[in-house]
């Protein structure tokens, strides 16, 4: 009988959830642990800022999927509500059209449904009968794609996958989001309310295939969460937890190369701004084309560069503390723009921030009293923006921030602009130099294509021995809950070799 091979050491790049997810799986089976990261603490895109009495959080706002955080804790022997909590959430979120038309929507399908049917945007059969068709999707899709890992170049040799995938390849994969969308709804606002799913994962609903119907099913069929105490309590929860284990943490610490095994028992070697780590394997949780560039680029690992028109959109962020509070908001606000279609063609065709955005508000306020004074709210405004080209962002935002404050102030017939008091804002290149995301993409490859989902980079290198990938550029791609995943299925992929 074969010896079994002990646990080593692992390093890891990047304090991510997909970085932590791998680290408390590693953990659990005995490795040792070391994870580096250029920031101050844990967390990545999952980050979050403090404007004087204001706390934001400063990248994903809506907890979905919650049981893959539970199963991941449970693997460590640990409860998962003993870190943090969740409460779910009735409301998910507020919509506002420009024809003045305002919707709520709730978890449950069947209110949801009420809801559009009240609001005269669509008839609750329509509803109903859409979120069954997304259910399906989501059902017959997520066992390869979100809980398998998937290298278009292995899958010949898995025949166990072949079933499952030429199933999925017929579901709506010939059609775009917003055909699939135009076959369900008369109405254009039902259409925009779900053709905005596609930009969960940076796309485009006009150009994504219409498997993406399979998104809605997350929030109205499985639910949506907030956390006490905000997102950014999950990854401290996640470093808690893994520090418990033993893992080891070095903040402020910037990669400045890497050198591959050179041989049959040698391991990766990382230079850093605090010194050297080694290690038998090596896992990335930050983009691989960032990645690639501390190995120099090897002409071998061009394969995997993304193409500009491919990747998936950015974002300009602003945070604004202000001193008023707006009941007609609720912690999830969308308003959305007059040109669904000229958004879409200015992110990915015209490479310039729309002129009339969709903007989404998260006032995380409403529900943590804590992150605003009394009186007050925290303002997380967004808008859908491409990534870093050519752009000169000290001039865009300025403009870009007067006409959504007029939008805003318009659309909920208030002042908003005069009560700012604490700002700050975020653009394309500084979300590529805090996170290392490329071009300041904020989940690498778009998903404009049916193949999409086989072309992100697979978990595990197939250049380089013990090298293995996660996050959101990774395979199943981005969103809090699939870069967990991401984090596992890179484990497995080590632990089926190892």
């Amino acid at each position: 009988m074969a010896a079994v091979k002990k646990a080593g050491n692992a390093l890891i790049i990047g304090a991510g959830l997909g970085g932590l997810a791998a680290a408390l799986e590693l953990a659990s089976r005995g490795w040792r642990v070391q994870v580096l990261d250029q920031r101050s603490g844990p967390g990545g895109k999952a980050f979050t800022e403090r404007l004087g009495p204001y706390r934001f959080d400063t990248g994903p706002s809506l907890l979905t999927l919650l049981p893959v955080f539970d199963e991941l804790f449970a693997l460590t022997g640990a409860d998962r509500e003993a870190y943090f909590g969740a409460r779910p959430l009735e409301e998910i979120a507020r919509y506002f059209w420009p024809d003045g038309t305002a919707l709520r929507s709730f978890s449950s399908p069947r209110t949801l449904a009420d809801s559009f049917s009240r609001a005269g945007i669509a008839r609750t059969r329509e509803v109903l009968a859409y979120l069954e068709h997304s259910r399906k999707l989501y059902e017959r899709s997520t066992p390869l794609f979100l809980y398998d890992t998937i290298d278009p170049r292995s899958l010949w040799r898995r025949p166990a996958l072949w079933p499952r995938l030429l199933g999925i390849l017929g579901l709506d994969t010939g059609r775009t989001l917003h055909e699939v969308h135009r076959s369900f709804f008369r109405d254009s606002r039902a259409r925009q309310f779900f053709d905005r799913y596609a930009t969960y994962n940076g796309s485009n609903p006009y150009e994504a295939p219409g498997t993406l119907a399979l998104i809605p099913h997350v929030e109205y069929g499985l639910g949506a969460w907030a956390p006490e105490g905000g997102i950014y309590t999950i990854p401290l929860a996640m470093e808690r937890r893994a520090r418990e284990m033993g893992v080891e943490f070095c903040y402020a610490c910037t990669v400045e190369s890497l050198a591959p095994p050179a041989g049959e028992g040698g391991g990766w070697i990382a230079e850093t701004s605090r010194g050297s780590f080694e290690a038998d394997v090596l896992f990335s949780n930050i983009d691989p084309q960032g990645f690639y560039g501390l190995l120099g680029d090897p002409p071998r690992t061009r394969r995997y560069q993304v193409e500009d028109s491919r990747l998936s959109s950015s974002a300009l962020v602003f945070y604004w503390g202000l001193g008023n509070t707006y009941p007609q908001t609720g912690l999830h606000n969308i308003f959305f723009g007059s040109d669904y279609p000229g958004e879409f063609r200015s992110i990915f065709q015209d490479r310039q921030v729309p002129e009339d955005p969709t903007i989404y508000v998260n006032i995380t306020a409403k529900y943590v009293p804590g992150d605003a004074p009394e009186g007050s709210e925290n303002w997380f405004v967004l808008v859908n923006a491409p990534p870093r080209g050519e752009q000169n962002w000290d001039e865009v935002v300025p403009a870009v921030r007067e006409r959504v404050i007029a939008s805003l102030e318009r659309r909920l017939d208030r002042d908003i602009g005069r009560y700012i008091q604490e700002e700050s804002w975020l653009a394309p290149p500084g979300i590529e130099e805090l996170t290392g995301s490329y071009r300041g993409s904020l989940y690498g490859p778009s998903s404009n294509h049916w193949k999409s989902a086989f072309l992100r980079h697979p978990n595990k290198s197939s250049l380089y021995r013990h090298l293995y990938f996660c996050g959101g550029s990774a395979h199943p791609g981005g969103g809090m809950p699939l870069v967990v995943l991401s984090g596992r299925l890179a484990v497995r992929e080590l632990l089926r070799s190892w």
